[in-house]
């Protein structure tokens, strides 16, 4: 949990449980993550499996890859500001909108890739976004139900 500073890079944060925050990172504070995986992460009670971001995210270089919540956000949940740059977020799964991002504060992509994530129960397998989004060459397919709501 971080309410600082946090510099990750060319690190693996894999198959944690988060039961009050995130399973992989919980980031209320700054932090810039570069080259890293992020995968095999499982919430029960919290959205954000892999990320979750209350603070500003800088992520870039990375993959987000099979999370799973029993709420929303499978991969990302930001409520925060998340710059995400050159980053894969793909087979993640959320039981509630978001299966690969959920977006309630704003968020920026930019040469991003957003595919084979579902949401289970929800909209938005790739995307679920009700904040502000700007996509700079995000390439999303084969999101279930959908690749992106609020789009």
């Amino acid at each position: 949990l971080n309410h600082g500073q946090l510099r990750l890079r060319r690190t693996r944060v894999i198959r944690n449980q988060g039961l009050e925050s995130a399973g992989g990172i919980a980031n209320g504070g700054d932090a810039h993550i570069e080259d890293c995986i992020i995968a095999g992460n499982l919430t029960i009670d919290r959205p954000g499996s892999g990320i979750s971001n209350t603070g500003t995210l800088l992520l870039t270089d990375s993959i987000v890859r099979e999370n799973d919540t029993h709420q929303g956000g499978g991969g990302i949940y930001n409520v925060g500001t998340a710059t995400i740059r050159r980053t894969r977020i793909d087979h993640n799964s959320a039981a509630k909108s978001g299966g690969g991002l959920l977006n309630e504060g704003a968020a920026s992509t930019r040469r991003s890739w957003v595919h084979h994530n579902d949401s289970r129960t929800g909209e938005g397998g790739g995307i679920y976004n009700v904040g502000g989004l700007e996509r700079h060459k995000l390439w999303m397919w084969k999101n279930v139900p959908n690749d992106c709501t609020g789009c």
